[in-house]
């Protein structure tokens, strides 16, 4: 891959590289609905086909949601700090409000281990997110299924490290039974209809307009750290594919945030400015968003939000943020680091705008990460 952090459609071998990594994954998913459709032919009676969302299938959600064959799919919650006391482990892109748009199921496999997991190693059992007793283990289980069915999904639990003498008809077992009351409860009150305050859309492609290398960097940044912000901040919110952006049946959302939206198309920018720069909505861009369409990303950004807005894709800066605050209030919530293992780092991406309201500088810089 490229040594660069962006890949540039402009530049041929740039694109082939696109366009083969786009094809590659959608042929996985294709490959597994022709296998669904074949077992499904010759099962002879009704029958749900779903798949654990492969990683080399990660950029073709929009063909299994769109798929006749398939029903749904499965995801894995994330690991390390993620799953540590206080948290609730996301899976990459949990795009349940697109899953119900498209009438498709969304589980999330929820493995927890517990302290009977024979693993010796400390290191091992924090990126496992192992709690501590019994207590701790149904705390886990509370946080992680109530971002869950707080989103509209459901999951199913796999006991994995039992021992002998730790089975789950002793004192682990009571937890099961109250997550299952709570599924219950969920759809008998229809609790996952209420009207969304925070929609969520992320480009499910937008890996492959990074270079390889920095793939996994880009997607805990920009993707992972807006819905870990979400799920503490109380508000209702849903998640999205940003092919569903203009959806007719998705539900009106106050906010709008745009976790990963490089490929933010003509159309959808026009669309954006006719239809939710009004009415008193808000609208929250995270990185490069519609850099790739014509005009470019400067271009692009100012149509979407107003401002001038640049990027050095040529320097790769910090993406903390200086401890420093201006005084508007708003500035206050934003954190100084971020929950990752490693300081992450991207593209110089600033806002150079006067008529700006700036709220936070990138670690070590007088550059202008946030403003409003």
């Amino acid at each position: 891959a490229p040594e660069t952090f962006y890949l540039d459609p402009a530049k041929g071998g740039q694109r082939r590289l696109m366009d083969l990594t786009l094809a590659y994954h959608r042929e996985v998913v294709r490959t597994i609905e022709h296998l669904a459709s074949s077992f499904k032919n010759g099962f002879g009676r009704p029958t749900l086909a779903l798949t654990y969302l492969p990683g080399n299938g990660n950029m073709s959600r929009s063909t299994l949601l769109s798929s006749t064959v398939m029903d749904g799919l499965v995801v894995l919650p994330g690991y390390l700090r993620e799953r540590a006391p206080g948290s609730a482990a996301l899976p990459n892109m949990p795009i349940v409000g697109s899953a119900r748009l498209h009438a498709k199921f969304f589980i999330e496999e929820v493995d927890f281990r517990t302290e009977y997991s024979d693993f010796a190693n400390q290191e091992r059992r924090r990126w496992l997110g192992m709690a501590e007793g019994v207590a701790g283990h149904a705390h886990q289980l509370r946080r992680q299924y109530g971002s869950i069915f707080a989103r509209g999904g459901t999951g199913w639990f796999m006991n994995i490290g039992q021992k002998a003498d730790g089975g789950w008809d002793g004192p682990f077992a009571p937890i099961l039974g109250e997550v299952q009351r709570a599924a219950a409860l969920l759809v008998k009150e229809k609790a996952t209809a209420e009207t969304e305050q925070v929609a969520v859309f992320a480009d499910e492609t937008f890996q492959a307009y990074v270079s390889m290398k920095n793939r996994e960097d880009h997607l805990m940044q920009y993707v992972n750290g807006a819905w870990r912000a979400l799920n503490y901040s109380g508000l209702t919110h849903q998640t999205y594919l940003l092919g569903d952006l203009t959806h007719p049946r998705r539900p009106k959302a106050s906010i709008c945030v745009f976790t990963a939206a490089s490929s933010l198309s003509t159309n959808q920018i026009t669309w954006i400015e006719q239809n939710l720069q009004k009415d008193g909505h808000i609208l929250v861009f995270i990185g490069d968003a519609g850099r790739l369409a014509p005009g470019g990303f400067e271009v692009n950004i100012k149509r979407l939000c107003g401002m001038r807005v640049c990027l050095r894709p040529e320097l790769i800066v910090s993406h903390n943020f200086s401890p420093d605050r201006f005084p508007d209030p708003l500035a206050t919530p934003i954190p100084n680091n971020s929950v990752w293992v490693k300081t992450p780092s991207g593209p110089l991406c600033y806002v150079d705008d006067p008529s700006a309201t700036p709220l936070a500088l990138l670690a070590g810089s007088s550059f202008i990460g946030v403003a409003v």
